[in-house]
């Protein structure tokens, strides 16, 4: 026999949770979103051990760190608008009094009906029934290649169509951040090079040194305008 054991998003969960079942009752067993609802996540386990047969199978589904959705926001995603782990985060996320954002691509859904701000994409039927990875995978990914990239902007990680915000973790990147730096302050590479070098990689910084900017007057800049290289560049000149 299979059990799932749940609960329902607003449900409260009793420290002093008691499974009511016997002991070695089933053979495989689906724990979804319980375990951080439990300050001493022992109670669960000592429970699901019992009611487990020797050899059975245990699956768990939770959410992670799901203290840090608070004063920030949440995106759902689902084809079906129905999927129950991704309805039972964004509720999750509401009683946190997170702002969610809810994408699906079926119109009558719990998904849109709950989020704070629900996104419709209406991708029709798939060419091969019930296939979502075609029309509606594709139109998701769209979407999150927008949001990811009207983030890069706002946050500004960008400037104009270079990507000054990359993190040169390897040899690549760091020649592609050499050529950013020698590209927006005009310099040659190898001195772009040596900018990029005292900044600790950080391409942002590295421009304004190489427009003659001491570290300490650079990072200042940077710090008043929120990391943007276009303002800090403004007020700098």
């Amino acid at each position: 026999p299979v059990g799932v054991i749940g609960k329902q998003p607003g449900q409260q969960v009793d420290r002093h949770l008691q499974l009511p079942f016997k002991e070695n009752k089933f053979d495989t067993i689906l724990s979804q979103n319980l375990l951080h609802c439990l300050v001493d996540t022992s109670i669960l386990l000592n429970n699901l051990n019992r009611i487990l047969s020797k050899n059975g199978t245990l699956y768990f589904t939770t959410l992670v760190q799901a203290n840090r959705f608070a004063d920030k926001y949440l995106g759902a995603l689902a084809a079906s608008g129905k999927t129950p782990f991704t309805l039972a985060a964004l509720h999750s996320a509401q009683e946190r009094g997170t702002f969610t954002i809810g994408i699906a691509n079926n119109a009558a859904s719990p998904l849109l009906e709950s989020a704070d701000l629900a996104i419709l994409l209406d991708t029709g039927p798939e060419v091969l029934t019930g296939s979502t990875r075609l029309s509606a995978g594709t139109a998701q990914k769209i979407a999150l290649n927008l949001f990811s990239t009207l983030a890069m902007i706002k946050s500004g990680k960008t400037y104009g169509n270079l990507m000054v915000g990359l993190k040169p973790t390897n040899a690549k990147l760091w020649a592609r951040a050499t050529s950013l730096v020698a590209q927006i302050a005009g310099c040659d590479p190898i001195n772009a090079a040596q900018y990029l070098q005292r900044s600790g990689g950080q391409v942002n910084l590295a421009v304004l040194l190489a427009r003659g900017l001491d570290l300490a007057t650079a990072q200042g800049l940077l710090a008043q305008s929120g990391g943007n290289l276009r303002r800090a560049l403004g007020s700098g000149d």
